[in-house]
């Protein structure tokens, strides 16, 4: 029952912004005055609490719920988010600790767990959170992936990190922002050719080419490879300049065309091809 009503709680951000909240709060109130002993109540009042940014109020109804019923674990993952809420990263995670030492296939804890150990940039603890949540979930998002490939980055385990992105894209086939971090980690380990190759297979798919282009040229010159750079930013300036006035005019293309001519100006030996 608890776990029920905290899964229903946690959607209520949305009925809160239209205004709901203190009428919600209100039929709690009323409801707490009747059955006093009810610990589900005291949960979703602190969920609501908690919501509202009442710290001090969110506390005390999960305190209640403790008082009440000793065994209520679901409290624990209410508490995890209100020390998240507050800034208070290490309570978070003991919260998550005692939730998942008695639910320990929970895949939302997990998640949450990995998440604020991101944060707290406990980058090989995290990817351990983020692997167990693939294995305990029916239906892992992609999400999970790309963060258990980020912490073993952070945890300068690039090898690593390249296998979780193969392991996505083999479940969820060639989404670009799995095929784009793989490029980003095979630069960052310096795999000049291995990163090209990747972005040669996904220009060949795109239906524009612009932004390829200069993250083309971009690794080429770290590379240095300037002869190759200096094709590829005029490929990704000839690409850039045939888009519709209305496509060019977008934020991102401005500053896609800022990025090609800051490079072509760092660049002498690209600049003397303009």
């Amino acid at each position: 029952m608890l776990r029920a009503l905290l899964m229903f709680v946690a959607t209520a951000g949305g009925a809160c912004a239209h205004g709901l909240l203190h009428d919600q709060l209100a039929g709690l109130n009323r409801s707490i005055e009747r059955t006093p002993a009810n610990a589900a109540l005291y949960l979703k009042r602190g969920e609501l609490h908690r919501l509202h940014r009442d710290w001090r109020a969110a506390e005390a109804d999960f305190d209640a719920v403790r008082q009440l019923d000793p065994d209520a674990i679901d409290v624990e993952l209410a508490r995890s988010r209100l020390a998240t809420d507050r800034g208070l990263l290490p309570d978070a995670d003991a919260a998550l600790g005692r939730y998942l030492a008695a639910r320990p296939d929970s895949e939302v804890a997990l998640a949450a767990r990995a998440d604020l150990r991101a944060r707290m940039r406990a980058h090989s603890a995290a990817a351990e959170d983020y692997a167990r949540a693939i294995t305990v979930s029916s239906d892992p998002r992609v999400e999970y992936y790309l963060g258990q490939a980020q912490a073993l980055a952070n945890a300068d385990d690039d090898s690593a990190a390249l296998e979780v992105i193969a392991a996505g894209l083999a479940r969820f086939g060639p989404l670009a922002v799995l095929e784009q971090w793989r490029v980003d980690v095979l630069v960052r380990a310096r795999r000049w050719d291995d990163a090209l190759a990747h972005l040669d297979v996904m220009l060949d798919r795109a239906p524009r080419k612009e932004t390829g282009l200069t993250r083309r040229a971009e690794i080429l010159l770290l590379a240095e490879r300037s002869d190759e750079a200096r094709a590829a930013f005029d490929a990704a300036r000839t690409a850039w300049e045939a888009l519709s006035e209305q496509q060019r005019a977008t934020q991102a293309m401005i500053e896609l065309r800022r990025r090609i001519d800051t490079a072509i100006a760092a660049a002498p030996d690209v600049a003397a091809r303009r």
